[in-house]
């Protein structure tokens, strides 16, 4: 024996609506594809109600529980709320007075009340209907009494989506609520169910749903691009230093290179090769460019992704996630490249490295020399002390000769020819280690000469460096 499984009513498929995520995307999926199989698509589901039955449900729904009148309202009275916003969730009923949740009681037949403060709202909500029959912006009036005031309240419901915009917490369901109305959704159901039997009726309310999702889908659209510019351009000014830092450290070798193939250490020839190292530096460092771009990038943007819910509405919005990331990588690609071609920074960076490196080069050989001349004057110091030993001895050989005996005379005057050859050459050696010393010390003072041209040069290119640096701001459009 078998057992039919009873159909779910339609007040069941309307609280569903309100509450649960996918099959509310699935439901305006259906109802706006060209198909329009929306009827078979319930059915799967277990629902078999026919549109007056969906209506009258809808409005059974509404009369008592706030939840169905879910969206942004604003308040036209009375004067002191007009600066105020009623925010009402579908997908659990609750009523924030601006971010001030506040009780809400049913009284049945479409009134509710709330209390703020000392003053209850009692209120009535009321389906609006364009001349075609398609859904307009519910509303609500009523009065808000106090101990000593009796004023009129009333407010109608915003079909826009910017003030739900990165509202923390809200739910998908809540925010397409928010935006179109659940009597939009019901309405163009029932205008698709309609179309079963009569494929000529005229679906206002389907056209009507259609056109309010795409106004809103543009416009979150156009938040949620000006939302990933902003984490664009803040992972940016991250990727700037890092290149500046990638840049100063890739040019080192490259720089040394370069000095060791030189015939001098003259910079005018480097001049000329600057604009061709830095299309090759280029080269060189599109690999890291490109890679830091995605890995900063790419969780950011799906993070910002994610805390929107306007994106994981409907597979219709859903879609250009993708196209975003797409356009906001390839413009950030084109600004990187954009500056390595117009500031030549690279080149300028080269042209820091090449001189600092020439003038430690130059500061490192004035030192040498130094070290040297040092050397030098010990060498004549150990000379002079030598030329006086030397001195002594001969005058000491001239006495004793001059006092000496016929036979000794011979020895002591060898020993007196040696004594004054080992001062002659002394006196060569110290002529030779003077000139030395001069042609050193003019070594030197022409190294240092060099050494204060080339930090010139450094200076120059730092400068120009950090000017080219100040233009790369890495911003994509807006």
């Amino acid at each position: 024996m078998t057992t039919n499984t009873p159909a779910l009513t339609a007040s069941a498929l309307i609280g569903r609506l309100m509450r649960d995520d996918e099959f509310a995307a699935s439901c305006i999926k259906h109802i706006t594809s060209d198909s329009g199989d929306i009827n078979d698509y319930l059915q799967s589901q277990g629902y078999a109600s026919g549109p007056e039955e969906l209506l009258s449900a809808y409005t059974a729904e509404a009369a008592k529980d706030i939840a169905a009148w879910g969206g942004l309202y604003s308040f036209s009275s009375p004067g002191s709320y007009k600066s105020k916003k009623l925010k009402i969730f579908a997908q659990n009923g609750k009523l924030y007075l601006n971010d001030q949740l506040l009780e809400v009681t049913s009284k049945g037949d479409d009134r509710f009340e709330w209390k703020d403060g000392n003053a209850v709202a009692a209120v009535k909500f009321e389906a609006q209907y364009h001349d075609d029959g398609s859904a307009g912006a519910n509303t609500f009036r009523g009065k808000l009494v106090t101990d000593t005031v009796e004023e009129d309240i009333a407010g109608k419901q915003e079909m826009t989506g910017t003030e739900w915009y990165q509202t923390e917490g809200i739910q998908t369901t809540s925010f397409v609520i928010g935006i179109i109305g659940l009597i939009t959704i019901v309405k163009a159901i029932y205008d698709r169910i309609k179309q079963v039997k009569n494929p000529d009726k005229a679906s206002p309310s389907i056209r009507d749903l259609q056109n309010k999702l795409q106004a809103n889908k543009i416009e979150m659209e156009n938040l949620a691009k000006k939302d990933l510019r902003e984490v664009t351009n803040e992972k940016l000014a991250q990727l700037k230093k890092e290149l500046l830092q990638e840049l100063n450290a890739h040019t080192e070798g490259m720089t040394k290179k370069l000095l060791q193939d030189l015939p001098d250490l003259t910079y005018k020839p480097l001049e000329e090769q600057l604009k061709e190292i830095g299309s090759q530096m280029k080269d060189d460092l599109g690999e890291f460019v490109e890679k830091r771009l995605h890995a900063m990038l790419q969780p950011a943007l799906e993070q910002a992704l994610k805390s929107n819910p306007a994106l994981l509405a409907l597979e219709s919005v859903i879609s250009f996630q993708e196209d975003v990331k797409k356009e906001v990588l390839a413009e950030t690609a084109s600004a990187v490249n954009r500056q390595f071609e117009d500031r030549q920074l690279v080149p300028e960076i080269v042209a820091e490295s090449i001189a600092s490196e020439q003038e430690h080069k130059l500061r490192e050989e004035s030192q040498t020399i130094a070290k040297e001349q040092f050397e030098n004057k010990e060498q004549r110091q150990r000379l002079a002390e030598e030329r006086e030993a030397g001195k002594q001895k001969v005058e000491e050989l001239e006495k004793r000769l001059n006092e000496a005996k016929q036979e000794d005379r011979q020895n002591i005057q060898l020993e007196l020819d040696a004594a004054i050859a080992g001062q002659t050459r002394i006196e060569q050696e110290k002529e030779r280690l003077e000139r030395e010393y001069e042609q050193k010390e003019r070594d030197r003072q022409e190294k240092d000469k060099e050494a204060d041209k080339k930090e010139v040069e450094r200076k120059e290119a730092e400068k120009k460096k950090e000017e080219a640096a100040q233009h790369i701001d890495f911003k994509v459009k807006p």
